[in-house]
């Protein structure tokens, strides 16, 4: 493991745990996280010794804090950034929840926003019982961007998908 990547990945008796690596910033996505985690996984996807993946944030704060909010500002100055960085955030959940290995994602503090959206990517999901799960992307006048709320509408239901996604948080 290299300490000054922002996403680790370690593979031992069969098992790929990939970290997340910016405690500091809560492990809050990136476009460098996201380019990371995007290498990563195609590796550990044709690792045919990988059979099972764990995915976590560093730290015992938070598993994601959700989007990093000064990539996210930059991101909306440029015009059409928004929508293409809200694609490649879905193409990047939608590897983790098409790969051929069984994903886990082990939640070890705050899942806010596209945190919480990875976490539902994964097949099998874990979590400490002080975590918290959210979207509160409502608060800032938007919704969940890389497809969370299908996600969550399969898992858990249309009113309590709503009721997760529409309220203040």
């Amino acid at each position: 493991m290299k300490t000054k990547e922002a996403v680790l990945c370690e593979c031992k008796n069969q098992i790929a745990y990939i970290t997340i690596n910016r405690p500091k910033a809560l492990n809050a996505l990136n476009s460098i996280v996201r380019s990371q985690l995007w290498k990563v996984l195609e590796d550990v996807k044709g690792n045919h010794k990988v059979r099972v993946i764990i995915i976590t944030g560093c730290g015992d704060k938070a598993f994601s804090a959700g989007a990093d909010l000064d990539d996210l500002v930059k991101v909306i100055k440029i015009q059409n950034s928004a929508r293409d960085d809200a694609i490649a955030g879905q193409r990047l959940l939608n590897i983790i929840e098409q790969i051929d290995k069984p994903t886990i994602a082990a939640t070890n503090g705050y899942a806010l926003g596209a945190g919480c959206e990875l976490i539902l990517a994964c097949a099998f999901r874990a979590a400490i019982i002080c975590a918290k799960l959210g979207l509160p992307e409502i608060n800032m006048g938007m919704l969940p961007g890389h497809g969370g709320i299908p996600r969550l509408v399969r898992l858990v239901g249309k009113d309590r998908a709503a009721e997760m996604v529409l309220c203040e948080w």
